[in-house]
């Protein structure tokens, strides 16, 4: 068990601090110091507030917020992201979501980049901690629309990598939310956990996070399609990623497509890109999808 777990902390985290090498020189060249404590990219214009808090389900949870420089000035529709990590395992900080946050900042979007409660042997949060400290923060934001100078009428949309795509999925198909979201991103996430074609490094985190078959059935998203509530749909997954097969997305996509009153659903499935997708590919695929489907 123990080197099964540590296979799957090498898809999910070393390559992640492989590629974060890589691109945490990325995140700082966009940045740079200004005096009020905020950071302010130069070129896109984008700030970047670190470490703000929110009432999560049982605890306090911390958000980054990225946005528009005039974003207090002129409104702008809204993302809520959520990091990956096998539920056990992230942060906000982590390249990937950075990434992610500044182009959507860039292309004209405020971004909450949330954390949520992580289940660990020290800290045991199992399904549905993290679902229901996603759910908190939709329910923190509704009521405190200011923090991103935005109306009732805003577009707000969600989505998350690995982990976080579960999470982001799962709330689109919450049917107690009043929230109708404009666009769901979904980035190689978890959408069935009780497949029997799981791979092997990926089982011990979903049962450690869903104990029991019934847990596993009600924390998956493909079984509250019937609940989906945003008008559009994103897919990016690799068909070489090791961590979340490329199935778990097609399956959901295909549920989604095959609703009475479908989404609008869209798909990018590229060869090579593993679990962590790159820059470039994320950049590209959020400049494709965003400004043309979330504003």
């Amino acid at each position: 068990m123990n080197k099964v777990i540590a296979t799957f902390t090498s898809v999910l985290v070393a390559s992640s601090i492989a590629v974060y090498g890589l691109n945490h020189g990325w995140f700082e060249r966009q940045t740079a110091n200004v005096s009020n404590g905020q950071r302010v990219a130069s070129k896109a214009r984008v700030i970047f507030q670190p470490g703000l808090a929110y009432p999560a389900a049982n605890s306090t949870e911390a958000y980054d917020l990225f946005a528009p420089v005039d974003y207090r000035s002129k409104p702008y529709p809204i993302l809520i992201w959520l990091h990956g990590g096998g539920w056990s395992i992230g942060d906000k900080s982590d390249w990937l979501s950075r990434v992610v946050s500044h182009q959507a900042a860039a292309l004209g979007f405020v971004v909450f980049n949330i954390n949520y409660r992580l289940n660990t042997k020290e800290h045991p949060a199992p399904f549905p901690a993290a679902s229901n400290d996603a759910r908190a923060f939709t329910r923190y934001l509704m009521e405190h629309l200011s923090l991103a100078n935005a109306t009732s009428t805003t577009a707000i949309s969600i989505g998350g990598h690995s982990a976080g795509g579960q999470l982001a999925l799962f709330e689109a198909t919450d049917p107690n939310s009043k929230i109708q979201y404009r666009c769901v991103i979904d980035m190689a996430g978890v959408t069935d956990l009780t497949a029997e074609d799981l791979p092997e490094v990926l089982i011990p985190y979903v049962k450690a996070l869903a104990p029991t078959p019934s847990d596993q059935f009600q924390a998956s998203p493909v079984t509250r399609v019937d609940h989906w509530h945003a008008d559009r749909a994103l897919f990016l997954h690799a068909r070489d990623d090791a961590a979340v097969p490329m199935r778990q997305s097609t399956a959901m996509a295909s549920l989604l497509s095959a609703l009475p009153k479908p989404p609008k659903v869209s798909t990018r499935y590229i060869e090579q890109g593993g679990h962590d997708l790159s820059p470039m590919i994320i950049e590209d695929a959020l400049a494709d999808f965003l400004p043309e489907n979330c504003q």
